[in-house]
């Protein structure tokens, strides 16, 4: 699945020639322009949480740029996922990635490696 249109820090910034930082900077301020966009993403995130953990049943690891900001707000991400989620109120399934920027290509890696060692 596809994603990458409603979750690329474009999308989030929506062309702002800014630093990442900066832009968030305002995004945790209200009544801004970027904190509208954080929330719009943030119920975006969510439904997708919901629907991924509906169809895998599986814990959701949220990495890259944005894991360090989600962090922030991760209670509220959980709060957003339970009209989607009838199962699981707690959203305990979410986690940020603790190696926040290169999560995806360890864990990518990961995948690898168990590989090689299953055929040993």
């Amino acid at each position: 699945m596809c994603v990458d249109a409603y979750f690329s820090l474009t999308a989030l910034m929506n062309d702002q020639n800014v630093p990442l930082a900066s832009f968030m900077d305002k995004a945790f301020l209200e009544n801004t322009e970027e904190a509208e966009a954080w929330n719009t993403y943030l119920n975006s995130l969510a439904l997708l949480c919901s629907n991924l953990r509906m169809a895998f049943d599986t814990e959701i690891l949220i990495g890259g740029p944005l894991s360090e900001y989600i962090d922030h707000d991760l209670e509220k991400l959980k709060e957003k996922t339970k009209p989607y989620d009838r199962f699981d109120q707690k959203a305990d399934y979410l986690k940020t990635a603790k190696i926040k920027h290169v999560a995806s290509a360890i864990g990518a890696a990961e995948q690898l490696f168990l590989k090689k060692i299953q055929h040993l």
